[in-house]
């Protein structure tokens, strides 16, 4: 009878776990000061809001169709920094940001077109094209340094990791 009041403790805890261990475990204080950028103008701020819950995605089939699912969006949000005036804090550094803008919308677009029916094979390799355009654009205002990002064997970019670039 022990022996099987025993498994049934077991088999409940195991339960019980199983059902809490699906949330993401909660970042440490040091992984979250590697992502924090400064403070960023609304425009580019609203794009990273957008970019940053599938960049920091794991690889994968889940992440490719978060990307390809909000490219619109990233459309619309990278178009809005060119369109909008330029923000304060690059006043000096006019052509730069539009460069940079100018770069990181055709990022976005390639990566909408990496997104059509048959043609998801390079999403990861533009997502990452799309992330290091977004830094490009983000130390026009700001010291934004790499904040820790890396490549792991697959290739792809995550914060937080080895600080290769």
């Amino acid at each position: 009878m022990a022996t099987r009041t025993m498994f049934s403790v077991i088999l409940v805890s195991t339960i019980l776990a199983a059902c809490g261990g699906s949330k993401a475990p909660p970042q440490s204080p040091a992984r979250e000061r590697e992502h924090e950028h400064p403070t960023l103008p609304p425009t580019l701020g609203a794009f990273h809001d957008v970019l940053s819950p599938i960049w920091h995605a794991d690889p994968g089939p889940a992440r490719i169709a978060a990307a390809c699912d909000k490219a619109t969006v990233l459309q619309q949000s990278a178009a809005a920094l060119v369109s909008e005036p330029t923000p304060t804090e690059v006043s000096t550094k006019v052509e730069v940001w539009k460069v940079a803008t100018s770069e990181l919308v055709s990022a976005v677009q390639a990566l909408a077109n990496s997104c059509g029916p048959g043609a998801r094979a390079d999403v990861e390799a533009r997502l990452t094209d799309v992330h290091e355009a977004f830094h490009k654009v983000g130390t026009t205002v700001t010291e934004m340094g790499d904040h820790g990002d890396y490549r792991p064997p697959s290739g792809t970019g995550r914060h937080g990791g080895s600080g290769e670039h």
